[in-house]
């Protein structure tokens, strides 16, 4: 069965892989970025959770391909905590994983994901590796990887993805990470226990998700400085950071000291080997 195939992942539980760093060769380069500034308002990590949490961003793209089950089984391997996933509509309302608006980047094909029916989305293959096919959640969540960080590209899916993962018995082997109060409303009022995170459009937001029932905010590394920390704090939510360094999911190791001084409770990045220390 080709890997990464939708016939793999609907079968996967039952399959046991070897997974080698050496198998492929995407690995990414990390770049620089300008200083952060820690000061002195963080809380003390005994006040915080135990351990940060390490979130494979989508699904730790770094020898595999991205946003497939077998980067994310890789990612989990190697010290994710959870794997991300990126979650919106095609035309005809199939839940299908991916970041990007449009398919260009990572299969090839110059169509947006919402023009294509899910056959045309089933059909896409990784333009850098063609073995491995497009997933839909479907897919995730019968391959039993996880937990999940799924975030919510589009508010209009929330409807179909909460009876999808409810209908898998994973309402709690999941993060919903979404991008407007009114998403965290209806989460919330869905089911109270499922953990929120809100994906700020900017570092404004902070208090339009502060007043939600967020259980945790997410700020970009450039926005992290003892202000916009202090805040994220004083409503009372998880910090979460996702780095960015040149580029999103990338960052330095200069980068990881300084982020570490404001205890966030988790980081996003692709490499999840980088914080093995």
């Amino acid at each position: 069965i080709p890997l990464g195939s939708h016939t793999e992942s609907r079968t996967f539980s039952a399959v046991k892989l070897n997974l080698s760093a050496d198998a492929a060769g995407l690995r990414m380069r990390h770049g620089r970025r300008h200083d952060l500034h820690p000061a002195a308002a963080q809380a003390p990590r005994s006040e915080r959770s135990v351990k940060m949490k390490i979130i494979a961003h989508r699904s730790g793209p770094t020898v595999f391909p991205e946003q497939t089950i077998r980067s994310a089984l890789f990612a989990k391997e190697n010290g994710a905590d959870l794997v991300e996933i990126d979650v919106r509509f095609t035309k005809d309302k199939k839940l299908a994983v991916s970041h990007d608006e449009n398919a260009a980047r990572v299969f090839g094909v110059d169509k947006n994901i919402g023009e294509m029916s899910g056959d045309e989305f089933a059909a896409l293959r990784h333009k850098n590796a063609r073995t491995y096919t497009s997933h839909f959640l479907e897919d995730y969540l019968e391959s039993g990887v996880g937990p999940l960080l799924i975030h919510v590209k589009e508010d209009e899916v929330l409807d179909a993805l909460l009876e999808s993962i409810e209908n898998h018995d994973y309402l709690h082997k999941v993060v919903l990470g979404v991008q407007s109060p009114e998403a965290v409303k209806k989460v919330k009022a869905y089911d109270s226990t499922i953990k929120v995170l809100g994906f700020l459009p900017d570092v404004e937001s902070i208090s339009a998700f502060g007043e939600t029932q967020a259980d945790a905010i997410r700020l970009i590394e450039g926005w992290l400085n003892a202000d916009t920390a202090q805040r994220v704090r004083q409503y009372g939510k998880e910090l979460w950071i996702m780095t960015w360094t040149p580029e999103v999911g990338l960052t330095t190791p200069e980068n990881l000291k300084k982020i570490h001084p404001f205890h966030p409770d988790a980081l996003l990045i692709n490499d999840v080997t980088m914080l093995r220390s």
